[in-house]
């Protein structure tokens, strides 16, 4: 099957559109490097007079179809430089996981978060799953783990030539499996008995961009402690947002992915989780198994208390309430220097049409 489709609309990555599954282009030469592209995190929402001039760092804009320009939000990052041998000093919960954001891989602090986590719930296996897993270094939530804590782990990453990068960057680390596989329904808990993934896992981490929550609902045999999941932060709670199941979905850069907090808070709750926190960034929520919830103290998570705008995005270009997140699909043109856009109702995978369908019904 070709992947031209998915590298080519995949490429809008090279725009710095932060948040989602790691970039899939095998062109990464032409991609600008993410570690370029961090900047220290702020949890305030930024502002079009915050974020509209250059002591903000930004530097491009967009131009919509309509002429109009619209300054792009690069995404904050906590401060990328702590200490991995650092003791954490919890304290008494309830706890705020905000002050333990930082990252020494993650995106936005999950490396810190997860840290507090597994002092609360104490990891029995020390073992890691995450789909997506691009070159397994940067915006990993595993590789904190794997190579400071010691954990085991199994990595998987689609594209080919990623997946290359990734098997060979964690060759010398025995306890770990990369490999190469495309995640669906129909073949995650498959691929975990093939390599061998507890049945208790203590972390499972999905960034797939696309059919992040049909994956999740599907497993059934396997039950990770803590689970790491995306969410489409351009829907915000109670709105429930899945994309419609395709198995030919992929992240074209638009706003168009995953699922929104609402969505995956019900299905955790099927499930028998419940969400703990969400990054400041507004791109990844924390799920625990319910037995260990009480632990936390948490007097309210809804949906509503824990959901955090995106920090990211074109400037009212976005659905969110602060206008911000990946450019909505009515957006038809974007314009990045050399770089057009085009936002459809459908994705092309090759000559084939995705429509792009949202359900709001689960």
């Amino acid at each position: 099957m070709s992947q031209k489709a998915i590298a080519t609309a995949l490429t809008i990555l090279a725009l710095g559109l932060t948040g989602c599954q790691k970039s899939m282009d095998p062109q990464a030469a032409q991609t600008p490097s993410r570690t370029q592209e961090r900047g220290q995190q702020t949890a305030q929402t930024p502002s079009v007079t915050q974020e509209g001039g250059q002591k903000a760092g930004l530097e491009h804009a967009f131009e919509g179809s309509d002429g109009t320009k619209k300054p792009y939000v690069k995404a904050r990052y906590p401060d990328p430089n702590p200490s991995p041998k650092a003791p954490i000093i919890l304290g008494n919960p309830p706890f705020d996981f905000s002050d333990h954001e930082w990252a020494n891989f993650s995106q936005s602090g999950e490396d810190g978060v997860l840290e507090a986590i597994f002092q609360v719930i104490e990891p029995t296996n020390k073992f890691v799953v995450e789909f997506g897993a691009s070159e397994g270094i940067e915006l990993s939530n595993a590789r904190h783990l794997i190579i400071n804590r010691g954990w085991s782990g199994l990595l998987l990453e689609g594209d080919e030539a990623m997946a290359e990068k990734l098997v060979k960057n964690y060759a010398e680390f025995p306890k770990v499996k990369a490999a190469q596989a495309w995640i669906y329904p129909g073949n995650v808990e498959t691929l975990f008995r093939q390599y061998g993934v507890p049945k208790d896992l203590d972390l499972l981490s999905i960034d797939i961009d696309s059919n992040d929550y049909y994956v999740w609902k599907v497993l059934h045999e396997f039950r990770p402690k803590v689970l790491v999941v995306e969410y489409n932060a351009s829907y915000p709670p109670p709105e429930k947002m899945v994309v419609e199941f395709s198995p030919f979905n992929f992240w074209d850069g638009s706003d168009y992915y995953g699922a929104s907090l609402q969505s995956l808070k019900n299905l955790g709750q099927e499930k028998g989780y419940e969400l703990i926190y969400c990054t400041n960034l507004g791109a990844n929520a924390i799920f625990v198994d319910k037995k260990y919830f009480a632990r936390f103290k948490i007097s309210d998570n809804s949906a509503e208390a824990l959901y955090k705008l995106p920090l990211y995005g074109v400037i009212d270009g976005g659905r969110a309430p602060n206008g911000l997140g990946h450019p909505s699909s009515e957006i038809k043109v974007l314009k990045y220097g050399s770089f057009v856009r085009l936002f459809e109702d459908t994705m092309d995978w090759d000559a084939m049409k995705i429509p792009k369908k949202r359900r709001n019904d689960l």
